[in-house]
């Protein structure tokens, strides 16, 4: 059964079921990602970013955007790896 997004509870900001835990979001720099993150926020917990870059072609402009993101939110961390060699 579905429940409309209107009727989904949720936490106050900062408060969390967890306490302020870290939480790795691997993040492509869309809409998506940035979603996460800031849902990951909203429940309580600090997120460490991950970012990989695998050859794609609009991989500068992903990785500006991830990094733009992590700055954004004062992320506890920012990793990027590149993982081209594995495609």
């Amino acid at each position: 059964m579905r429940r409309h997004l209107a009727t989904r509870q949720k936490e106050p900001v900062g408060e969390s079921r967890r306490g302020n835990e870290s939480v790795v979001i691997l993040v492509s720099g869309g809409r998506d990602s940035a979603t996460a993150v800031y849902e990951a926020l909203e429940h309580g917990y600090e997120p460490d970013i991950l970012h990989t870059s695998h050859g794609q072609r609009t991989e500068d402009k992903e990785y500006e955007c991830a990094k733009a993101l992590a700055e954004k939110v004062d992320a506890a961390d920012f990793l990027h790896i590149e993982t081209g060699h594995l495609s």
